[in-house]
């Protein structure tokens, strides 16, 4: 299994020739509400809002038409990233907690949008973009193999820096009162 990061912001329009995309690996991903304890490599720390999708198929070069056949899942995620000199480094993403999941949904019970929230105050809401979903899909599939299991963050948007220790955050789908998503910061 692979997490493909896509490094954009959820406003800006997606264009596959300039897709900049990290890969991390699964050891970094904490699910079922389990604490983000921050790691000592950094003193400065992001907190990123986005939207996951699940990949149920096996394959490859599948066209766009096709790519939401290969989506069974989404849900609301945070990634963590250290503010690194001298630019982006695969080692600043390996860390437990680079991404950290909420619930799955199926496509037909996702919200259409994601609220983020810091304590009570909300940070982002994030849509839920299906034909963006399957533009990464097919962008993801023309370039390797998509596996059963595969992750895409289809989104970073950078809502918080350096957040203090037992700082709670969750996300919910749009009016919802459950939360899909929750930690917090040790």
């Amino acid at each position: 299994m692979k997490v493909l990061v896509f490094d954009r912001n959820s406003a800006d329009e997606f264009k596959a020739a300039d897709a900049a995309v990290e890969m991390i690996p699964d050891s970094a991903i904490i699910k079922d509400g389990k604490p983000f304890f921050i790691p000592a490599s950094s003193d400065r720390w992001t907190y990123s809002c986005g939207v996951a999708l699940r990949v149920c198929r096996l394959g490859k070069n599948m066209p766009e038409k096709f790519a939401p056949r290969y989506i069974d899942a989404y849900a609301p995620c945070i990634t963590t990233k250290p503010v690194a000199a001298g630019g982006p480094n695969a080692l600043d993403r390996c860390h437990e907690g680079a991404v950290i999941l909420g619930e799955w949904r199926s496509p037909e019970d996702v919200p259409d949008s994601f609220e983020f929230y810091v304590g009570d105050a909300l940070l982002a809401k994030i849509p839920v973009d299906k034909t963006l979903a399957a533009r990464m899909v097919a962008l993801a599939g023309s370039r390797g193999v998509m596996k059963i299991g595969d992750i895409i963050v289809m989104n970073e948007d950078c809502v918080a820096e350096n957040l203090p220790v037992d700082t709670r955050i969750s996300a919910r789908g749009e009016s919802a009162d459950e939360p899909l998503l929750g930690f917090s910061v040790k």
